[in-house]
C-alpha cells in the first residue's frame, strides 16, 4: 500500500470478516480492496483505538497521521539500514512476488495499478533469479525424450530473403 493509503485507513475500512482493507481514496482515483494476511488481521485486532477518532493511525491529537517518515527513519536506524525510502517497499514486494512465482495481473490489482506497464516497472528481477531461470530452461531443453527432433534447418525460399515481411522456410530435420 502507498503511504497516503495507509494514513487514510479508518476503522470502518478494516473488514475483519472478509479479511480486506477498503481503500476508498487511491492514487488512481478508484477504490480497491487489499487482502490482509492472518498476521495483519491479528495486528489490527490488537491495535489500540484512539477515542473519538475514525482513523486507525493517528497523531498525538487523534487526527490523521501526517507523515510516516519520522517513524520510518527511526526504524531504519534501529535496523542498521541506509538509503531506503518507504516507497521502495512497494518495489521490493513486487519483485519478491514475481520471483516467488506470483502472477503479474494479480500483482497489478494488489498494487492498485491501472496498467500492466506500470506494474512491470515495479517488478525488478534480481540477477540471481534471472540466472536461475536460464538454468531452469537449460534443464528443460536438455531432457531426453523418446524421439528427439534433431537439428533445425532454415532455408530461404528463392528470392524471399530480400523482401521485408517474408519469413524464411523452416524445416525440422528428423532422425530416422
Amino acid at each position: 500500500m502507498r503511504s497516503g493509503e495507509i494514513r487514510n485507513i479508518q476503522w470502518r475500512d478494516v473488514d475483519f470478516d472478509s479479511g480486506f482493507i477498503i481503500i476508498r481514496e487511491s492514487k488512481n482515483g478508484e477504490s480497491r480492496h487489499v487482502a490482509m494476511d492472518s498476521t495483519l488481521v491479528e495486528l489490527f485486532r490488537g491495535y489500540p483505538r484512539t477515542p473519538e477518532s475514525d482513523f486507525v493511525f493517528t497523531n498525538l491529537m487523534g487526527g490523521r497521521l501526517g507523515w510516516l517518515q519520522h517513524g520510518f527513519r527511526k526504524a531504519l536506524v534501529r535496523a542498521g539500514l541506509q538509503d531506503l525510502h518507504f516507497h521502495d517497499l512497494r518495489h521490493t514486494f513486487a519483485s519478491q512476488w514475481m520471483m516467488a512465482g506470483g502472477e503479474l495481473y494479480a500483482l497489478k490489482d494488489i498494487l492498485g495499478h491501472k496498467t500492466i506497464a506500470m506494474t512491470q516497472r515495479y517488478a525488478h528481477l534480481s540477477p540471481a533469479y534471472r540466472r536461475s531461470m536460464v538454468d531452469r530452461m537449460e534443464q528443460i531443453w536438455s531432457r531426453p525424450s523418446d524421439k528427439p527432433p534433431g537439428p533445425i534447418a532454415v532455408k530461404d525460399k528463392p528470392g524471399s530473403g530480400s523482401l521485408p515481411g517474408h519469413a524464411p522456410e523452416i524445416q525440422v530435420a528428423r532422425s530416422a
